[in-house]
């Protein structure tokens, strides 16, 4: 079924214009992989998501770790870089090292508002978040930040009484397609609320 998933041409018309012709491929891929997850959930979602949790903490503080090793190790740097130089003949080692820093930086942050930390630390008692729907959400955000540079803009319609930005637009309109119960406003507002915070404390931390 999600192998066969084609998007109808007007839905996709409209959707081009939210997250740009070159990664409509990406987000048909997460329409796919929602459709897959939420049919598909496993009994033990709750252990699952905890040990995956878990597995993205301990990776964002490897990479915080290897950040800060790279940045202070400058002078062991610049002998790695003279030797590539001297003996290879290779150069720009040091910028690689600066694009390294930057690539940890944002695989620590995008480990920390995953959509696993929140689901993990739900108590036992009580409903547990929608898993699919919160994945699917983050998907959204992340490629329409990849598409554009940056994070989407809220909007509000003080008549309607609604948000009317672009990742609620696009959900609206998957919403018959994919048969979603809404449109994940509020899954948006704390993913960007999470990575918020988190460029807060790396700023301050820097």
């Amino acid at each position: 079924m999600t192998k066969e998933f084609i998007l109808p041409v007007e839905a996709e018309k409209q959707l081009m214009e939210i997250f740009t012709p070159q990664y409509m491929d990406a987000v048909k891929d997460a329409c796919r992989r929602y459709l897959r997850e939420s049919a598909a959930v496993p009994e033990n979602k709750k252990e699952v998501v905890v040990a995956d949790s878990n597995t993205l903490d301990e990776i964002a503080k490897k990479a915080r770790e290897l950040r800060k090793l790279l940045k202070n190790s400058n002078r062991a740097l610049k002998r790695v870089n003279l030797h590539m130089m001297d003996e290879y003949k290779k150069t720009g080692f040091l910028m690689d090292m600066i694009h390294l820093q930057d690539e940890l930086r944002t695989l620590e942050n995008m480990c920390m508002i995953n959509p696993a930390f929140e689901i993990a630390e739900t108590p036992k008692k009580g409903k547990i978040p929608n898993l699919a729907g919160r994945a699917f959400a983050f998907h959204l955000w992340a490629i329409y930040k990849q598409a554009h540079g940056k994070t989407a803009k809220r909007s509000y319609d003080n008549v309607k009484n609604i948000e009317i930005g672009p990742l609620p637009r696009a959900t609206n309109i998957l919403k018959p397609i994919l048969k979603l119960e809404y449109n994940f406003v509020q899954y948006f507002r704390k993913i960007g609320e999470d990575f918020n915070k988190s460029m807060d404390i790396k700023s301050k931390t820097k």
